[in-house]
């Protein structure tokens, strides 16, 4: 198990929580990488946002497709 921010729905900061979740099993050619700090560009705030009516054709028309921000 691990620490993951997550999302359910788009708005601000406060859409964000955290949350326990399976660590993700590498496979192949993968790694897995421990984080300690990370940071949201301006791309991915627009995604978090949602207010970008066009960016929700891609992540997700009245939620988010993929609750984990980031790649």
């Amino acid at each position: 198990m691990m620490m993951a921010i997550n999302r359910s729905e788009y708005g601000g900061p406060a859409v964000l929580k955290m949350v326990m979740t399976d660590r993700p099993e590498p496979s192949g050619n993968q790694v897995l990488v421990k984080v300690h700090h990370l940071y949201i560009n301006p791309a991915e705030w627009h995604i978090m946002r949602g207010k970008i009516w066009i960016i929700r054709l891609a992540h997700g028309l009245f939620s988010p497709k993929k609750p984990i921000l980031g790649g």
